[in-house]
């Protein structure tokens, strides 16, 4: 520095700290003097956080003048500014504190600034005096004087009040409809609401008051937004001595109407009373809906003394359609009850309204190359489904697209003589390969089911013998609610086909009834029944597994070929009957099916044989039908099957097997053959033992038969005879005489069996390919044969 100087200036880095000092230097006489003592300093140039603000909240109320503004501290900050005004703007504060608070909170006295609104902020400081942004700004009001009462109604002494009437308490601000509200009416109607309408206290009763009486409403003591009380003053009151028994005349102009999808509707009615109306209510939502979208007052239209009207949103028209309830009340009430007149006129009940559209407001995903029976939900008569699908699959063509309706008990397909044409609640079958999964949108439909009230059902009629049918509602309807399991007495389904196999009544009754969906049922009379669908939508669209088989045993027979499968269950239910009863029901027609098996009883075929008891045995007679390669798979669907087993006799191949859960039988069918009868015994050992010789003979000998196929790449298949009961033994050993599978280690009775190896060993790996020597001990005597696996 210069010999006048007495500063310096340095450019240096910040965030560090530094020592200083200064000694005097005689520029003419080599003469300095000492150091001055070393001071410290640091430069800090970063910003405090910008503080979080905690109390009074924000847009809150009090009513003291002191008020303590908080916030949350920040550690990098050694002070605060606030500023405090009652302009959100800040323009000018009345409150500029530039002072150094240390920390939060600060209090301020509002005292001189009256009661208002004010807004508030704070910054934070570090020590170098670098601040950071304001924070956002709060907001209180101060209010320390209580709200005045201005008045109520009715007024004091008011007479012919309406049973119903509504009591009004009218303050200059408004007051909280908390705990802190506390009012009596002596004699108490009870069911007491209170609504805050603006500065009003609105007083609602659930009940009526009662007639020619005189009422005491008390002090209504409450408080305003800030906790200041007010008391007003209570009132007296007579209520109406008159009767009026006749109700309003009501009539609906809205049926017949056409309402259109995407359009808004003004719902119009004539309403009249020879007193006077008190309102006009409509309540509407989709059709078939458990709540509802709209619940309003209809208003009066100017220039009519009768007409009310109100407009639905367009938003509100779905293409289900909509159901709307309307009632009118008069002003005059009697006898403890509302004058009310309701359309339709029972009160649980609504009209519902089809809704019309261009078409292909409904659609549905249809998946490829599986057979699906197709419904359509709407209103139409003897419409063109070529039309309605030709949109989203092109003209008809075998190689991509089939359509056949079940007529007479024969499938025919429409695309070569039928008409094409389907009826508001049938259902066709179609199967298609034009994509992986089409979005069938269905342009022939142009309306919604409907123009009915409510508790009406959708009939669908169902003919004698076989129907395929589908509900016209464009919802999930509950079968439960639809038809009971005791109606198949005459009425046996509902059958449903989902695209491999076809599902029991029992499996189907306890989910929903599903628009686009087809169902199969059988009429025994020899005249129409009626299906009828209510306008009641699921709650859930998915059943919980079906409807329980009766108490005991049951065992499903699963006739597998290529992709598709066909159930056939067989047992012992608690309840049932020898013969046909609810239980055993009709074989759906096999359709499409490559392989379908069904038990014949009393002349009849069915998809299920449940027997009352087991006894000393019972013999099922199983028929399975098959074009090719079939698979029958056993699972046992339900309890567990007798001690002595369930059998499965084999007539053409002489055999037979023990069932287990995960059996698996398979056979090619003889040429010329196309169906196989076999038997399901159960019961003592005598029993079985009987139902064995009945089917195959005793035999002469014992021997074991040459296994089918051989060589094998799966499983294999070994027939054997027994000629003397005995213990059995069939096992399987490598060529080097270890043991790889025993297939038979068990007593058996006289007869013939058949065992089965699917290449693995004991312990459940796959055994390596190669030759192996299966031998059996049976009756004092053994044979062997050899068996190549090959995979």
């Amino acid at each position: 520095a210069g010999p006048s100087d007495t500063f310096a200036q340095l450019t240096l880095p910040a965030g560090h700290s530094y020592l200083w000092r200064v000694r005097a230097v005689n520029g003419y006489i080599p003469d300095t003097s000492d150091w001055s003592e070393e001071w410290q300093f640091t430069i800090d140039t970063s910003v405090p956080q910008v503080p979080v603000l905690t109390a009074p909240p924000n847009a809150s109320h009090t009513n003291q003048n002191w008020v303590n503004f908080e916030w949350a501290d920040d550690s990098a900050a050694a002070m605060y500014h606030i500023q405090i005004d009652d302009d959100p703007g800040f323009a000018a504060p009345m409150v500029v504190n530039d002072s150094m608070i240390g920390m939060s909170p600060y209090g301020y006295d509002f005292q001189w600034d009256g009661n208002g609104r004010y807004w508030w902020r704070v910054r934070a400081g570090s020590a170098a005096h670098v601040w950071s942004n304001w924070s956002q700004a709060w907001s209180v009001t101060v209010d320390t004087v209580p709200p005045d009462f201005l008045g109520h109604i009715p007024v004091h002494n008011a007479s012919n009040v309406p049973r119903d009437a509504k009591i009004y308490y009218i303050f200059t601000e408004p007051v909280r409809t908390d705990t802190s509200l506390h009012f009596s009416c002596s004699p108490d109607p009870g069911g007491w609401s209170v609504l805050r309408r603006g500065d009003t206290l609105e007083f609602n009763h659930g009940n009526l008051f009662n007639w020619n009486t005189h009422y005491t409403f008390g002090n209504v003591a409450c408080r305003d937004s800030a906790g200041n009380q007010v008391v007003a003053s209570g009132f007296e009151f007579y209520t109406v001595n008159m009767t009026d028994t006749t109700p309003p005349r009501l009539t609906v102009l809205a049926n017949g109407v056409d309402m259109v999808l995407g359009q808004q509707f003004a719902f119009e009615c004539y309403a009249k009373d020879e007193h006077k109306l008190n309102r006009v209510h409509l309540t509407y939502g989709p059709a078939g809906s458990g709540t509802a979208t709209g619940d309003v007052d209809m208003a009066p239209v100017a220039g009519s003394d009768s007409l009310w009207r109100y407009v639905i949103p367009a938003n509100h028209i779905t293409a289900r359609g909509l159901q709307c309830q309307v009632w009118a009340q008069d002003s005059i009430l009697s006898g403890g009850l509302s004058n009310i007149t309701y359309y339709p006129p029972n009160p649980a009940d609504f009209y519902v309204h089809a809704v019309s559209f261009p078409g292909g407001a409904y659609s549905t995903a249809f998946a490829q190359d599986q057979w699906h029976m197709l419904s359509v939900p709407g209103d139409y008569t003897a419409a063109s489904l070529f039309d309605m699908l030709a949109d989203d699959l092109g003209a008809y063509d075998k190689t991509k697209w089939r359509l056949f309706d079940y007529q007479n008990a024969t499938l025919v397909e429409q695309g070569t003589g039928g008409s094409g044409s389907i009826r508001t609640g049938q259902a066709l079958w179609l199967r298609q390969r034009v994509g992986a999964s089409i979005v069938l949108d269905f342009q022939g439909v142009h309306k919604s089911y409907g123009d009915r009230v409510r508790s009406s059902p959708a009939p669908v009629p169902l003919v004698p013998g076989w129907s395929d049918v589908g509900t016209p509602l464009a919802f999930e309807v509950r079968w439960d609610t639809t038809l009971a399991l005791s109606d198949t007495a005459s009425v046996a389904g509902p059958y449903h086909f989902n695209g491999t196999s076809w599902l029991l009544p029992n499996q189907v009754i306890s989910g929903t009834v599903s628009p686009y969906a087809g169902y199969t049922f059988r009429n025994n009379r020899a005249t129409n029944a009626t299906l009828r669908v209510p306008y009641i939508q699921a709650l859930k669209e998915k059943g919980d597994g079906g409807v329980a088989w009766p108490e005991g045993w049951q065992v499903r027979l699963t006739a597998r070929s290529g992709e598709t499968s066909d159930d056939s269950y067989f047992g012992i239910g608690i309840g049932t009957s020898e013969g046909l009863d609810c239980w055993d029901f009709p074989q759906p027609p096999s359709g499409f099916l490559p392989a379908a098996g069904c038990f014949l009883l009393e002349g009849e075929r069915c998809a299920a044989d449940l027997r009352p008891g087991l006894g000393q045995g019972q013999v099922w007679e199983y028929e399975l039908a098959a074009g090719g390669p079939v698979v029958l798979d056993i699972g046992f669907s339900s309890g567990l099957p007798p001690e002595s087993g369930v059998w499965l006799l084999d007539p053409v191949r002489q055999s037979s097997f023990q069932l287990t859960d995960g059996f698996v039988y398979q056979y090619l069918p003889e040429p010329g053959e196309t169906a196989r009868r076999f038997k399901l015994a159960a019961g003592s050992e005598e029993f079985v033992r009987a139902a064995m010789a009945g089917a195959f003979g005793v035999p002469a000998a014992t021997l074991m038969e040459h296994g089918r196929p051989n060589p094998f790449n799966q499983a294999t298949t070994i027939n054997y005879q027994i000629a003397a009961g005995g213990p059995v033994r069939m096992a399987v050993y490598n060529v080097a005489g270890q043991l790889v599978r025993t297939l038979v280690d068990r007593t058996q009775l006289p007869g013939r069996y058949g065992a089965r190896w699917d290449g693995r060993d004991d312990r459940g790996q796959r055994a390596a390919n190669g030759v192996y020597l299966v031998r059996m001990t049976a009756g004092g005597s053994s044979s062997s044969q050899r068996m190549t696996l090959v995979r």
